[in-house]
């Protein structure tokens, strides 16, 4: 998480191996904040993102949304004080502001890592089968959403730029919240954005060649 300075991660390239809830083998545990704090940032962060050019879930969505990620919650190892009973995004933005509050300002650290972020998304979503943007007009767009979720001062600290695609935003959102109704109204047509969505990810996956960290340090141990 950007600016946080208490983040423990594995002290060696090693998978911890864990005894009565403890790892051994030249590991240390990340500490439940920061568990926390991640769980968000597959919830509550990028669905609000994304109401930024229209795209909102139902309350029904997000009730299903968020008590699918109460199990993956569960196996993060996350106490389920953090998230048991949260049901939508309000419930979500509450932990997510405690949290936040206590995190320190972004450094040098926190802009080299939010660069590269963005860089790997864009470049990512540029190589999906039939993306619709190269990898620069991605780039403008998520710094747009960006900027727009975060406001000025704190987008600024974090290092992300201004971008082209700002001003066009509300009508971004106009649109997609349109075809949003729409598909909520017709059953075939939700259906149908769905199979499109699972395509373009399938699409994504198959592009991602190289092994993940997790894979590589499960190979190792």
């Amino acid at each position: 998480m950007p600016g946080r300075s208490g983040c423990c991660t594995p002290a060696s390239g090693r998978r911890p191996q864990r005894t009565g809830g403890m790892p051994t083998g030249g590991g240390v545990p990340i500490n439940q904040a920061d568990v926390a704090r991640t769980w968000l940032d597959f919830t509550v962060v990028p669905f609000t993102l994304l109401e930024g050019i229209g795209y909102r879930l139902t309350e029904q969505e997000q009730s299903r949304l968020y008590r699918y990620w109460w199990y993956v919650g569960h196996l993060l190892g996350l106490d389920e004080q953090f998230f048991l009973g949260t049901e939508n995004h309000e419930q979500a933005g509450e932990l997510l502001d405690l949290l936040d509050s206590t995190s320190a300002a972004p450094d040098d650290n926190s802009r080299a890592l939010v660069g590269a972020l963005y860089e790997a998304a864009a470049t990512n979503l540029a190589s999906v089968p039939q993306s619709p943007m190269d990898a620069r007009g991605w780039r403008d767009l998520l710094h747009a959403l960006a900027r727009q979720y975060h406001g000025e001062s704190t987008a600024a600290a974090l290092g992300i730029p201004e971008s082209p695609v700002t001003p066009i935003l509300p009508l971004l959102a106009a649109g997609e919240a349109k075809a949003r109704l729409y598909q909520l109204h017709v059953p075939a047509a939700l259906q149908q954005a769905e199979e499109s969505g699972i395509r373009a990810r399938r699409g994504l996956v198959a592009t991602l060649t190289d092994s993940t960290a997790y894979q590589d340090h499960a190979a190792a141990s």
